[in-house]
């Protein structure tokens, strides 16, 4: 993660590179959206949970996904094309 970001590396667990982004997830309980050139944070949400897994992407009809297990629950959030 680039130095711009402000999320510590404490806070990440597991890390995936989707096109020109990176998403990161972490024990504090949220899930990070970055530049993958900049490291800037352009996203940050409360999971509610731990992370338990590393990201996941994949695509549903062209439409690309990226899912993230934390606690007992998984998120999924669709990309914009």
């Amino acid at each position: 993660m680039g130095r711009d970001s402000g999320v510590r590396r404490e806070e990440r667990r597991a890390e995936m590179a989707v096109s020109d982004l990176v998403f990161a997830g972490g024990r504090e309980g949220y899930f990070f959206a970055l530049d993958a050139r900049t490291g800037e944070l352009l996203w940050k949400g409360n999971i509610g949970g731990q992370v338990s897994a590393g990201p996941m992407s994949y695509a549903v009809n062209g439409r690309q996904h990226v899912a993230i297990a934390a606690g007992s629950a998984l998120f999924v959030y669709a990309l914009r094309q």
